[in-house]
C-alpha cells in the first residue's frame, strides 16, 4: 500500500528548491549560481511586467539596477559576466516553460554574446576606457521614449543599427536581420 500526503505551499517551494539545486550541482552548477538563478527568475518576472507595458527607459533602470549589483551606478565587467552566466542558467533551468520562441530568441542571444565575447562588446561601449560602463554609454546607440523597449528595438528609426552592428565585428552582416527580424517584433 502507498502512502500519500498532502503537501503545504511551503513544503512544495522547499521540494522545488531542493529539485533545482540538485538539478543545478549534478550539472556541475555553484550553490552561487544557483542563488543567481533565483535572482534571475524573479528579475525576469519583474522585468517582464514593467518591459511590456512602461516607457523603455524603465525597463532599461530595471535591468541596470539587476546588473550592478554593488549599486555604484556603474557596470563593472564582473558584473555583466555573472549576469550573462545567470541567465545562461536560467534558461536552462526554465527550459520547458519556455515557448519555442522564447528559446530561440535567448538562444541566438546567448550565441551572438558567446561569438563576440563579452568582453570586446564591453570594450565597444565603454567609450571613456574607463573600464566602467555608465547608463548614458550603454545606451548611445538607442533613442528611448514613452513606448516600451520592443516597440523602440522594432523602430529602425530608434535604434543605431550600424553602430550596433560595428559593435558585434564579424557579425556584422547578422544583427541587422537580428534587430529588425520578424521572430524579435513580435
Amino acid at each position: 500500500m502507498a502512502f500519500r500526503f498532502e503537501l503545504s505551499g511551503m513544503h512544495k517551494q522547499i521540494l522545488l528548491i531542493t529539485v533545482v539545486t540538485f538539478f543545478l550541482y549534478a550539472h556541475g552548477h555553484s550553490e552561487e549560481s544557483l542563488s543567481e538563478v533565483f535572482l534571475m527568475d524573479q528579475f525576469i518576472l519583474d522585468a517582464g511586467l514593467i518591459c511590456n507595458v512602461r516607457p523603455s527607459a524603465e525597463c532599461i533602470d530595471i535591468g541596470w539596477e539587476y546588473v550592478d549589483t554593488d549599486a555604484d551606478g556603474k557596470l563593472t565587467l564582473s558584473e555583466v559576466i555573472v549576469s550573462k552566466k545567470a541567465l545562461s542558467d536560467w534558461t536552462v533551468w526554465e527550459k520547458a516553460s519556455l515557448s519555442t520562441r522564447q528559446r530561440d530568441a535567448f538562444a541566438i542571444s546567448l550565441w551572438f554574446i558567446d561569438g563576440v565575447g563579452i568582453e570586446n562588446i564591453f570594450q565597444s561601449y565603454d567609450s571613456d576606457g574607463n573600464g566602467f560602463l555608465r547608463l548614458e554609454e550603454f545606451i548611445v546607440d538607442i533613442d528611448l521614449d514613452h513606448r516600451p523597449l520592443i516597440a523602440v528595438l522594432s523602430d529602425p528609426t530608434a535604434v543605431d543599427t550600424e553602430s550596433v552592428s560595428r559593435r558585434f565585428g564579424n557579425f556584422e552582416p547578422l544583427i541587422g536581420e537580428l534587430l529588425m527580424g520578424e521572430q524579435f517584433r513580435q
